[in-house]
């Protein structure tokens, strides 16, 4: 896969590459729940989510919702080619957007600690036909080599890093929520990489270092020397499991 590209945090012109989430979440919504591109989607979390761009690739329109000031100007930059986007100042109970303005709210795991009952009254507030909800989330697949050599790296550096298959939304919560009635889809994903893709792709995630910190630069050559070790013909692939709840709040 080509990674993207557009203006990267320092306003240069590198490579932007986040996390990818695979085409798959479309068809499904498509398939299964009537959605359709002339559909306004929320994205709440969307600092933390990075879900906005698949749906804004499928032509929706999109509302970016976080609480996080830097959280939206990060969004911002990384969405700025896309038209069909606005950025609000929210959270779950109190998304900041307008009563019936959204077909579907998508949501990763900015889902976990929410106030269940205030995050779905207001979902019901915002949301009109077919009233859909997708709580969606990358895990690293940890039986590839090169991608589990990743999240080793990440969990010894980052204390924001979120190690994958430890299950951050429990089965009671997510029956609660959709009142047991919900889709569960789970599906491979993985993205080609170069060796400074894999630096961008880093630097991208809302986990990552500042800079400043001291330990950055170490970060920063164990994920160079695992890329050694790993890559062929410059080039090495990350994969990923995708996790995807989704159901209907009237």
């Amino acid at each position: 896969m080509q990674p993207p590209h557009s203006a990267g945090s320092d306003g240069s012109n590198r490579s932007r590459i986040p996390i990818p989430y695979s085409k798959g979440i479309i068809r499904i919504l498509t398939d299964k729940f009537l959605f359709n591109n002339r559909m306004a989607v929320a994205n709440i979390g969307c600092g933390k989510d990075l879900l906005a761009r698949i749906f804004l690739e499928n032509g929706n329109d999109v509302i970016c919702i976080d609480r996080n000031d830097d959280a939206i100007e990060r969004s911002k930059k990384d969405l700025v080619d896309f038209p069909n986007v606005r950025f609000v100042n929210g959270y779950p109970a109190n998304t900041g957007i307008e009563r019936n303005s959204v077909n579907l709210i998508a949501m990763g795991q900015a889902f976990i600690g929410i106030d269940q009952q205030k995050a779905r009254n207001e979902f019901r507030r915002v949301l009109k036909a077919p009233n859909i909800v997708t709580i969606i989330w990358n895990d690293i697949d940890l039986r590839d080599g090169f991608s589990n050599e990743y999240e080793r790296i990440c969990v010894k550096y980052c204390p924001h890093y979120t190690k994958s298959g430890s299950d951050p939304l429990t089965n009671e919560q997510i029956t609660e929520f959709f009142s047991w009635s919900f889709d569960y889809n789970q599906f491979a994903t993985e993205m080609l990489m170069d060796g400074d893709d894999l630096i961008s792709m880093y630097e991208f995630m809302p986990y990552r270092l500042a800079a400043a910190d001291p330990r950055h630069d170490q970060l920063i050559i164990e994920l160079k020397d695992a890329f050694s070790t790993y890559g062929k013909s410059g080039r090495a692939t990350i994969k990923f499991l995708t996790r995807m709840y989704v159901g209907k709040l009237s």
